[in-house]
Parts: C-alpha cells; structure tokens; sequence
C-alpha cells in the first residue's frame, strides 16, 4: 500500500462479525473520528452501487473522501469486484489505497447463528427454515462481487482467509473486543500512529436484561441514555447479544462437523477450539 494519505480508516468484516462494535470503539475512543452515529451509514462503500436501496453518488462518496477522517464501511471481499463502473470501481480502490485497513473477524460458527438470527428480522420466509439448512444453503449475500457459487460456510472461509492474507492490513477479532478492550484499543492506537484517549470507552454492550424485550423503541432509548449520560455512541441500528460460543445453543453436531469440514482449518489456524 501507498503512503496514508486521507487519513481515512476503512473497516471490513464478513458480515456479522463485528463491524460496528469496531467502528464504534473507534469513533468514541480516538475524537477526530467522531461522526454522528446517522452518518456511519452514508459511509458504507456498497451504497455506490446502483443497485443498493440507499444508494449514494459518486460526487457523495468522493467528496467524503477528500475531507478526510472518516470510518468508512465495507463487507467487499479482497477483490474488490463490485461495481461495474469503470469509474465508481477506480474510486473504490483508490479509497483502499490510501486509507488504513482494518478487519474484524469472529468465529465463523458465531457468524452464521447471528446471520440467521439477523436475516430473519426482515425476512420473514426463514422463519420456517431450520438452522441446518440455512447453513447449508447456498450464500446470497454479496454475489455480485464475486464469481461461481458458493454456500455460506465457503464464502465465510473465502472472505476471512482472503483478507488476513493482504499485508499492510490490521486484523483484529470480536473477541479481541470482548476480552481484550484496551490491549486491542492499543494495538488499533499503534496502528493509527495516533492516541487514542485517556479514558477508554467501552463499547462491548452487554445482552438486555431477559425481562425488557430487545425492540427497536428500545435500542433507541438505550443509545439515547448511553450518549447522554456515559458520552458513548454507537453507529448500529440493533444490537446482537453478542454471544462469544453462542452457536453451541443451536448448532447439531452434524452442523459442527460440516462447518469444521469446511472451514475447521481456518478456525484452528484463527485459534478458536474444534473438536
């Protein structure tokens, strides 16, 4: 990668696996990052497609860009092949380019019982889809940017393994978050070649007590008492539990061994337990 020169941050993740729990320990831990939580969203390189339902212009894209400081978001997979404008796909990369690159992975077993708990909030035919094929189906995000076919197990593999295998990038892992906040503050400030501030703020959002449904009405009050009396904010329009090992609650051990079939040596190699 070429020198840094908009000092621009651009965080990438499989979907799921932590990309606004990053964006967010960034935005409240180093100022000069600090958006409004509304504005994370026209940050999101997808949305330069045509296709995408909030799409934004070029001129949009770019303008944010040249100012700039900001924390752009992005599930691209290492190739970059998205967009078929000539013109949009050069913005794209120039962006990678000249920005820092950080990318957040998860266990992968994780990442998918959070997917299927996600896709069904605005789908509801998964609803009658037990867990084991979903896991087993074919992947249907994200294949624009990408040839063949693939199910979800191998374009998670293909995504992780792909990015982890660029040089210049730094990777950090939602656990790193979840039991190593201010060591992975500290990597991220080294990193950045900026310090972060004195007072960490902690962003790891801990599960909804069981007796308040987790609702938008209340994901909202809780962001809205969270910037208002800690100064914390968060970018995310809901909130996962979060869980580190949650998928043992509804993966059969038919599903375990076809996930580890797959991807079990990546798992390993990531360091996460297998059997």
């Amino acid at each position: 990668m070429s020198a840094l020169i908009s000092e621009n941050i651009v965080v990438v993740s499989h979907r799921r696996s932590g990309t606004h729990l990053t964006i967010d320990a960034i935005q409240n831990n180093f100022p000069i990052y600090k958006k409004e939580s509304e504005k994370i969203g026209d940050l999101t390189l997808e949305r330069l497609h045509q296709k995408h339902k909030n799409a934004i212009t070029i001129e949009q894209l770019r303008d944010e860009y040249n100012s700039g400081h900001n924390i752009f978001k992005a599930h691209l997979n290492p190739d970059l092949k998205y967009f078929d404008d000539p013109e949009k796909q050069a913005l794209i990369e120039k962006i990678f380019e000249n920005s820092k690159i950080i990318y957040v992975y998860r266990d992968g077993r994780d990442v998918m019982k959070s997917l299927f708990t996600y896709i069904k909030t605005y789908n509801k035919k998964y609803n009658d889809i037990p867990f084991s094929k979903f896991l087993r189906m074919e992947n249907n995000f994200d294949t624009d940017n990408y040839e063949g076919v693939m199910n979800r197990v191998q374009y998670w593999e293909f995504h992780v393994k792909g990015w982890l295998e660029k040089e210049g990038i730094l990777a950090v892992s939602f656990e790193d978050f979840k039991y190593r906040y201010a060591d992975t503050i500290k990597i991220i400030e080294n990193y950045l070649g900026r310090e972060a501030e004195k007072n960490l703020i902690q962003v790891v959002r801990k599960p909804m007590p069981k007796y308040i449904p987790s609702t938008r009405l209340t994901e909202k009050l809780f962001k809205i008492i969270k910037k208002t009396l800690f100064n914390t904010d968060y970018s995310s329009v809901s909130f996962s539990k979060g869980e580190v090992g949650g998928y043992k609650s509804i993966y059969t051990e038919e599903d375990v061994q076809y996930f580890d079939e797959i991807a079990g040596g990546l798992l390993k190699k990531l360091g996460y337990d297998i059997k």
